[in-house]
């Protein structure tokens, strides 16, 4: 899912772009919840990150795939704009079922 799927408005993309971007997560979905929008990884490197989706006019489509890929166990290597210290907006994802 790239930025434009999941914030097709482009003055979101313009805000999550100020912020600034991570280098490329790649780990396991250790826990996850669809409607908060919340995803625990454990990255490759062994560190854990707190990550957020919330994703404006998704198609029907599109919700459908990322609440089936957003599950404990699945991989994800994805980028995100930092808001703040702790807060990990996902801009760009790619799911991996395991």
């Amino acid at each position: 899912m790239t930025m434009d799927d999941l914030y097709p408005d482009p003055k979101t993309q313009k805000s999550l772009g100020y912020m600034g971007f991570t280098e490329p997560i790649s780990g396991v979905i250790k826990a996850a919840n669809f409607y908060h929008g919340s995803l625990e990884v454990q990255g490759d490197d062994g560190d854990y990150y707190a990550l957020s989706i919330h994703p404006d006019d998704l198609s029907t489509y599109l919700k459908s795939d990322l609440r089936y890929f957003m599950k404990s166990g699945n991989r994800i290597s994805t980028v995100c704009s930092v808001e703040g210290a702790r807060v990990l907006q996902i801009v760009n994802a790619t799911f991996t079922e395991q």
